[in-house]
């Protein structure tokens, strides 16, 4: 994959999007000393973890050595309001943090869909994603 530069991968369910991630982040970081990011917006991270270990992955030890950041973002229709228009800073600064505690070169979102699908106006939100959010010093691949 392109060095520096964001790359969408896309395919349907049970495609392996969501294994190719873990396994880009691991390979970076057990391989190149590039630790990574792994936000999921529908797995939790013992599924994730679980379906990792066969591949013969220990997520849990590269996560105790600060290699990689795992993280489980979950957002209900039950747990908002519409109430105007939506704001992603929190879910920015969610990642820019993540990325600093790792030195993260690498971040993957993976099924990112999922949020947009549980709100009641995704259009709005789509289009208040800015091109690149805040990652301090670190550079995202």
């Amino acid at each position: 994959m392109p060095r520096g530069r964001p790359t969408l991968i896309s395919g349907g369910a049970g495609s392996g999007k969501t294994l190719f991630g873990l396994e880009f982040l691991v390979r970076g970081a057990t391989q190149f000393d590039e630790p990574g990011v792994f936000m999921s917006f529908e797995e939790s991270i013992p599924d994730l973890t679980k379906n990792v270990a066969s591949l013969g992955f220990d997520l849990d030890g590269l996560v105790v050595e600060k290699k990689l950041f795992v993280d489980h973002v979950s957002i209900t229709r039950s747990e908002f309001g519409e109430a105007g228009e939506y704001d992603l800073e929190g879910l920015f600064i969610r990642i820019a943090d993540a990325v600093e505690r790792v030195g993260a070169k690498r971040v993957v979102l993976d099924t990112l869909e999922a949020l947009f699908g549980e709100l009641p106006n995704a259009g709005i939100v789509r289009s208040e994603i800015p091109p690149s959010f805040p990652t301090g010093s670190s550079k995202k691949d």
